[in-house]
């Protein structure tokens, strides 16, 4: 009942094909991960995701950075009006879900790409994620340009070290997202009024930096310019040593690398904690949400959300203090 009365129309033939497949159980759960991501779709976009008149061409409108920032939302919920938050294996569960039914229609050749494969899924840890403090990314920096990995890593690093540097500087001083940085092009860079364009959810967006982290661009612009990139990579910014355009993975597993040489193993730095430390300072310094939204290119639900109980225990307090 719950596929014909809560999903699009096409949705039933993802479950049909998949009867002999799966179990009853876990063909509900699917249902269940499924109505809960084209709710939020209809709520957050209502002209252009209404569940009832949805068809499988609006499929190709889903961009990774909107599943991100549903996997964003699903981290909390509400319970009897008290907040609480999923686990990642939960959030990992409504990822599957999805990348699921997007793969069967793209492997028909009903829809032009899955972009759930562009979408790094949380990593299931017994370990609390505490976000780094701005001086961990700082230091993972600072290691980049003065310290060197061992063996042949230490090789790689030569070559892209300006790169790297450039890569994490950025996330952590404008925290754009690494769907978004991946799909910078040169001329997307403007270092004279200290700005880039990102592009997001097929929109722009113009996001501000700072004159050291223009001149940190500057620096790795100015090499990027000597590079012949591969074809149809050519406005690419930021290039893989084979000179195509990076991808998600590769900057995941570059933070990685230099975030476990830095502090030894004993902390795991990605570009979605680094994406987070600069999104809550944002929100610690302004307590404002629409600012935040704006800053870090999210909807005012997904900030919500994350600081609902922060927000509500600074306005039970704020007047505290105030004495005729």
């Amino acid at each position: 009942m719950i596929v014909q009365e809560r999903l699009p129309k096409f949705a039933s033939r993802y479950f049909k094909a998949n009867m002999e497949v799966k179990t009853p159980r876990t063909l509900y759960g699917y249902a269940v991960d499924l109505t809960s991501f084209f709710e939020y779709l209809e709520d957050t976009n209502e002209k252009s995701f209404e569940i009832s008149r949805m068809s499988i061409s609006d499929l190709n409108k889903v961009s990774a950075s909107i599943i991100e920032d549903y996997l964003d939302y699903s981290r909390t919920y509400m319970d009897n009006g008290e907040t609480k938050m999923r686990s990642d294996s939960a959030i990992k569960r409504r990822y599957s879900s999805l990348s699921s039914f997007l793969n069967y229609y793209y492997r028909l050749d009903m829809i032009d790409s899955n972009p759930a494969t562009k979408v790094i899924p949380p990593r299931i840890s017994s370990q609390i994620n505490i976000p780094p403090k701005n001086n961990s990314n700082r230091e993972v920096i600072d290691f980049i340009y003065h310290r060197s990995l061992e063996g042949k890593k230490a090789v790689f690093q030569e070559k892209t070290f300006l790169r790297d540097a450039t890569i994490v500087t950025l996330i952590a001083s404008t925290g754009i997202k690494v769907s978004e940085l991946v799909e910078l092009n040169i001329e997307d860079v403007h270092l004279d009024e200290l700005y880039i364009i990102v592009n997001a959810r097929k929109m722009q967006r113009k996001v501000y930096i700072s004159e050291s982290t223009a001149q940190t661009l500057g620096r790795y612009l100015s090499e990027r310019l000597t590079v012949i990139a591969e074809y149809k990579h050519d406005n690419a910014l930021f290039l893989s040593l084979r000179a195509k355009r990076i991808c998600i993975r590769s900057v995941e597993l570059m933070i990685k690398k230099y975030s476990e040489a830095a502090f030894d193993g004993k902390e795991h730095l990605t570009p979605e904690s680094i994406h987070r430390t600069f999104r809550n300072t944002v929100f610690n310094q302004s307590k404002n949400v629409p600012v935040t939204c704006d800053i870090c290119g999210l909807d005012s639900d997904t900030i919500l959300q994350y600081y609902r109980p922060y927000i509500d225990d600074y306005e039970r307090h704020k007047g505290q203090n105030f004495n005729l």
